[in-house]
């Protein structure tokens, strides 16, 4: 992880929020999870409306991911968000929208308003013309399959 907790805003929206964690994970490392959910998703005993939605939502990951490699990304920094509660019923949009805030944020420091882009966490001997961005909901992820 390089680091947890931390305050970010979102100008484009107004809003500002708290990420759980900032991970930097290699694009290959990403891709390999994708497929494996995938993998397992399809081998699940899930109801086929549902797995055809999630198989649906990995390939468009999948493409993007493929997508990205093409033009040199090497690293893909995850904002990820952990849901406590049972179910998402109520809060997927409410969710969506938080998560592409994140995305779209800078952090923030309230103590002296300072604002950073995310880049600013990465390691000295990481390009960040090699990083691109993406948010991930944990816990929808695993329950999922």
């Amino acid at each position: 992880h390089l680091c947890r907790e931390r305050f970010v805003v979102c100008d484009t929206w107004t809003i500002a929020g708290t990420t759980d964690s900032i991970s930097l994970i290699p694009i290959d490392v990403m891709i390999e999870r994708a497929q494996a959910i995938a993998d397992r998703t399809k081998a699940s005993r899930m109801h086929a409306k549902n797995k055809q939605r999630i198989l649906a939502w990995i390939a468009r990951r999948l493409d993007m991911y493929a997508a990205w490699r093409a033009e040199g990304v090497a690293w893909v920094m995850v904002i990820s968000d952990t849901k406590t509660g049972r179910t998402m019923n109520f809060g997927g949009l409410a969710y969506t929208a938080q998560v592409a805030a994140y995305a779209d944020a800078v952090l923030f420091d309230p103590a002296t308003g300072e604002r950073a882009p995310y880049t600013t966490l990465l390691p000295a001997d990481i390009d960040p013309a090699t990083v691109r961005i993406d948010t991930v909901n944990r816990s929808a992820i695993s329950r999922s399959v």
